[in-house]
């Protein structure tokens, strides 16, 4: 019989004897299977044994591991551990050492990262406890070196494609490398036509920097960046770009002045073509990855659209209604257009979204003389990062072309879509309750939502309601104005304004309490006799005295009868979206719910939010003469007071509060309870609630913006400059903690704040003198929202 394993085994660990050789045909047999590589049925073999011995586990554990069944190899070598050999318990902790490398090998095969590091960290463990007991262990030494250089490899082993074997370092001026620079993706965020990008992962080693060649043409802007994605949080690189000769740094261009991780070269500073040098520093030597991105923006009179030239009034491009998209915008260079009205009366709507790089915009609509019909105003943008939209109506023009100017200040630079609409006369677009223009026309309207009704110039809306004792009325209009402002009364036979409509967030309130037995009417009319043209929402309840007449959501009296009130949804872009990426969508339509507050009655509403959930403005909006209303919110158990307003007057007819509120962490789905009660006990009256997001942060004109960067760009400059009189407050400095997820989407205070004092006019922080009274409180007193 051959000699086996087991004996082989005995020699290597320097037994001079072997008390457990056998002859057993058992043992035999499975051994046999084991030289002939069939593994499991080796293992199968040993195990139905059940012989406990440090040396059948060592065969065992050598089928389990031929068998690919690591967890079970790794017991079985443990067991051999039980002997008093100390060799024996070194070659344990080896055979271990070699499970976790094919652990480790098979992970990386299957391009496991993080199961073949933290295999590669068990082996170094297993090695290193062989070496403790067998010092001489030449096979535990080599491999704990291959383990440890997975665990962490030697700089030289990281290095990037353009610094190992075989390819050409690019450590200096002339040896600089060429990165394909690819076209930009269709509706990329932040592209511009023309633009071209390149990205790829490099490391950066001790005495190591990297050069990189790219061509540009006169006027070019050449960005690049380059990120720390692996290694110590402070290490960073230092980004620099260089003439063609090499002779002059172009960024930084002050001498002495320390580079930043990003640098850009801008429009104007590219006189002359050549293939300028980008240079990725390691100032403080240390060893890490980062990812390295170029970006070359064309000169914008490069890419201009093919409506040029369109400069002047006199070369104006003719455009049909519809969507004229994508646009560029260049320094010194107007846009013009030309919309023809199709019919006597018809209105020419435009509608520009601008994703801005320089400078500001305008829209103008101006006739055939040069005579300005209608400046752009704010439009609605939908949210979207970077876009500004602006809005123009031409209203009520003859036969003939519209002309449309988009001009800016001297630097601008824009791509840009415009969205062409011809409005027919308001006549065409009346809804099918026409004509009611009197009381004696007025149509009968049923309580409830009517939606897609028009209002015309001088032609009121009449609607007949008829109630019965006791009953109330509530009117809420809401309404897109073309041209002037829409109100909305309740009136009585005689003509007599028993309510008239009180301005809410989002449109207008009419309040007519418990008129009487008998027919009224709710009047759609054009505020102080002026010309009012708008599409609009009306929503009419009739509900009988409290508590008979409360609203629909009762009983909802308590916190463990709140009733669920989710929060707004963006709503999907139109389709037909002009560029550049189409437009990014109407903002959320906030959620509304017409609602009774009757004597001794609470309302509570369940509020469900999620870590991901937007801060949003929830408000309740009423009449305030008919009765105070106060607004608090809570935690999900219904008694921790998370926020409240209590801000309303006779000129603010509403309260706010924001949800979540912002110093609340949310690190799992969960509720928040909102209240609304009455100020005192006989209060009764009608409200609004209503649910918003909070408008995106960007109070800043378009100047200051960039200024803003400039001076952070800046900033981070100097932030890599060495101290030149405190060395111990260098080694002193600390490297600054990365934001947590929370803390990175949640807007900052002060804008919370803005949107809240809104609504909020009570100076005193009620919220403050509850906890005044309250010792110990370790957190500060949200504001009285």
């Amino acid at each position: 019989m051959k000699r086996l394993a087991l004996l082989v085994l005995s020699a290597a660990l320097g037994c001079k004897s072997d008390p457990f050789f056998t002859s057993r045909s058992e043992v035999d047999d499975a051994l046999k299977l084991l030289q002939d590589g069939k593994g499991a049925e080796a293992a199968a073999a040993l195990e139905a044994l059940g012989l406990k011995n440090p040396r059948l586990a060592f065969d065992r554990g050598l089928a389990h591991l031929a068998a690919g069944a690591y967890d079970q190899a790794i017991a079985a070598f443990d067991e051999m551990r039980e002997a008093k050999d100390v060799a024996m318990k070194a070659t344990s902790y080896f055979h271990v050492g070699q499970v976790h490398t094919q652990k480790a090998l098979a992970a990386e095969k299957a391009q496991n990262k993080d199961g073949a590091l933290a295999a590669w960290k068990d082996a170094v463990a297993a090695f290193e406890n062989a070496l403790l007991l067998a010092p001489d262990h030449e096979r535990a030494k080599q491999m704990l070196e291959v383990a440890l250089s997975r665990v962490d490899p030697p700089c030289r082993m990281r290095n990037d494609g353009f610094d190992k074997a075989g390819a050409k370092a690019n450590n200096t001026f002339g040896d600089a490398a060429a990165l394909e620079l690819k076209p930009a993706e269709p509706g990329e965020k932040g592209a511009r036509p023309g633009e071209r990008k390149a990205k790829t992962d490099l490391w950066l080693c001790p005495d190591d920097e990297d050069w990189f060649k790219v061509p540009l043409e006169p006027g070019d802007r050449l960005t690049a960046s380059a990120k720390r994605r692996e290694g110590p949080d402070f290490a960073k690189a230092a980004v620099e770009v260089w003439s063609p000769d090499g002779k002059r740094r172009v960024v930084p261009a002050t001498e002495g002045e320390a580079a930043g991780e990003s640098a850009e070269v801008p429009t104007g500073l590219v006189a002359a073509p050549g293939e300028y040098r980008v240079r990725l520093a390691n100032p403080a030597q240390d060893d890490f990855g980062v990812t390295f991105e170029l970006g070359v923006r064309p000169l914008c009179a490069r890419t201009e659209d093919d409506k040029e030239p369109n400069d002047a009034l006199a070369a104006a491009k003719d455009v049909a209604p519809g969507d004229v998209a994508p646009m560029r915008l260049c320094p010194k260079n107007e846009d013009w257009f030309a919309v023809a009205t199709a019919k006597e009366g018809e209105s020419v709507k435009v509608t520009a979204q601008l994703q801005l790089d320089e400078g500001t915009a305008t829209l103008s609509l101006v006739d055939a003389d040069g005579k300005t019909l209608a400046e752009g105003k704010p439009g609605k943008g939908g949210g979207q990062e970077g876009v500004t939209t602006l809005e123009a109506l031409a209203y009520k023009r003859p036969l003939g072309k519209v002309y449309v100017r988009i001009a800016g200040t001297e630097t601008v630079e824009a791509v840009y879509g415009l969205k062409i609409e011809l409005v027919p006369p308001c006549p065409e677009r009346e809804d099918k309750h026409e004509d009611n223009d009197t009381q004696t026309t007025a149509k009968d309207l049923a309580p409830g939502d009517h939606d897609g009704l028009q209002l015309c110039p001088r032609d009121p809306d009449v609607y007949k309601v008829t109630v019965k004792a006791g009953e109330s009325i509530v009117a809420h209009l809401s309404a897109e104005p073309i041209a002037g402002t829409p109100e909305v009364v309740i009136q009585d036979a005689s003509g007599k304004d028993l309510g008239r409509g009180v301005a809410l967030e989002g449109g207008q309130i009419a309040l007519a309490l418990d008129p009487g037995p008998g027919s009224y009417f709710v009047v759609v009319r054009g505020a102080q006799d002026v010309e009012t043209d708008a599409k609009y929402d009306l929503k009419v309840q009739v509900l009988p005295a409290c508590p008979e007449g409360n609203d629909a959501d009762e009983k909802n009296d308590t916190a463990n009868d709140a009733k669920p009130f989710e929060l707004a949804e963006a709503q999907a872009p139109p389709q037909g979206a002009p560029a550049p990426s189409g437009p990014p969508g109407a903002p959320p339509k906030p959620k509304q719910k017409l609602l009774r507050i009757c004597p001794g009655d609470e309302d509570w509403f369940r509020i469900p939010i999620k870590p991901e959930t937007p801060i949003h403005v929830v408000s309740i909006q009423f009449v305030h003469d008919k009765g105070d209303l106060e607004l608090e919110l809570f935690a999900a158990d219904g008694k921790k007071a998370l926020a409240e307003s209590r801000a309303s007057d006779k000129d603010k007819n509403g309260e706010a509060v924001p949800v979540p509120p912002p110093e609340l962490r949310v690190p799992d789905p969960t509720d928040v309870l909102l209240r609304v009660s009455g100020k005192d006990k006989d209060t009764q009256n009608f409200y609004l609630l209503s649910a918003r997001p909070l408008p995106p942060q960007n109070d800043k004109k378009d100047g200051e913006q960039n200024q803003d960067k400039k001076d952070q760009d800046k900033k981070d400059q100097d932030q890599q400059k060495p101290p030149q009189d405190d060395k111990d407050k260098k080694d002193q400095k600390k490297p600054e903690e990365p934001k947590k997820p929370e803390d990175q989407k949640r807007p900052d205070r002060s804008a919370v704040e803005k949107e809240m004092e809104k609504q909020d006019k009570n100076q005193k922080n009620l919220e403050a003198e509850k906890a005044a009274q309250k010792a110990r409180r370790q957190q500060p007193p949200l504001k009285d929202w």
